[in-house]
């Protein structure tokens, strides 16, 4: 009936405008690349390592970026 095709064609239209929106927000999405984050949470491993004086050597600026990506903003309960 044209009913149900006139429901069909709204509810596929829909449907790609869902997507597009999907997309949009899939693109607007902040860079979690390695150089953009360590750029991003320098200033707080380096607070991290003025806390922390006895850190084995083994550990990098990344692992310490791994806590002050889990404390944002607050790098002596990072510490």
């Amino acid at each position: 009936s044209v009913l149900a095709l006139g429901s069909l064609t709204l509810g596929l239209a829909g449907a790609a405008g869902a997507r597009s929106q999907i997309r949009r927000r899939a693109e607007e999405k902040e860079d979690w690349s390695l150089d953009y984050v360590s750029k991003k949470y320098a200033p707080e491993v380096e607070k991290i390592r003025g806390l922390c004086k006895d850190l084995p050597e083994d550990w990098d600026d990344v692992k310490l970026m791994r806590y002050a990506i889990q404390h944002p903003g607050k790098p002596e309960e990072a510490a």
